[in-house]
């Protein structure tokens, strides 16, 4: 059975308003996330194991819809070396 979205939506927001605004923010968010990495040539559904590629990956899926001033720390090196280092502490 296939139910469409604009269904599930309008009876979400009918028991619960709140959480049919914050599931339209986040699929618009996702949405976006995927078209930015699909302009950036990164497939959007498999991540390389490699660092820089990983740190790119992370920018775009929580950097979307944020202020520029925000993304412009990603732009630090210190940043991007504390990055590396935790990188392959993530997998722990």
């Amino acid at each position: 059975m296939i139910i469409e979205f604009a269904a599930i939506i309008s009876v979400i927001k009918k028991y619960a308003p709140q959480a049919a605004s914050l599931i339209i923010k986040q699929a618009q968010k996702n949405e976006a996330v995927i078209k930015v990495l699909q302009e950036l040539k990164f497939n959007p559904t498999e991540i390389s194991d490699d660092v820089d590629t990983v740190y790119v990956y992370a920018l775009v899926k929580y950097g979307v819809f944020k202020p520029e001033a925000i993304l412009n720390l990603f732009k630090e090196k210190v940043i991007k070396d504390y990055f590396t280092y935790c990188h392959p502490q993530l997998d722990n």
